[in-house]
């Protein structure tokens, strides 16, 4: 039988977290919007139901109404989508940009919960005050 190692219920890195801002987008959906320091949005977040959504303010709402979330990235990723050109190719146009998958986690005695997932803009993400983690996930 080959060597099996111990097993574990938590899942461990070394990753990088940041605090950013969030209101419900202005879509009927589970997702809220994420603000950098500029106030601009830089990613979103998809929630499981409308419970969690009704914890964030209206898109509409005064900045300082905002609620704050820790974020932490798990991996870095490339999205492709095809543009519809004037043209008929047989090459489809590609628009690509880059970004980073990211959890919205809460800690308990040093363990991160993950609340939902969602994505930030690469140059956005790596323009924060991001912090060194040892993230450990149950």
């Amino acid at each position: 039988m080959p060597f099996m190692p111990e097993q574990s219920p938590f899942i461990c890195c070394d990753t990088q977290r940041c605090r950013v801002f969030a209101f419900q987008t202005a879509l009927e959906d589970n997702k809220i919007s994420l603000f950098g320091d500029s106030k601009t949005v830089i990613g979103t977040v998809h929630l499981h139901n409308d419970e969690q959504l009704q914890e964030f303010p209206k898109s509409n709402a005064d900045w300082a109404a905002g609620k704050e979330v820790e974020l932490v990235a798990i991996c870095r990723v490339r999205r492709h989508s095809k543009l519809l050109g004037e043209e008929v190719s047989f090459q489809p146009l590609l628009e690509s940009w880059d970004a980073y998958v990211v959890l919205w986690v809460e800690w308990s005695d040093g363990v991160a919960y993950r609340l939902a997932s969602g994505e930030v803009d690469k140059e956005a993400w790596e323009g924060m005050a991001l912090e060194d983690v040892a993230l450990v996930l149950v």
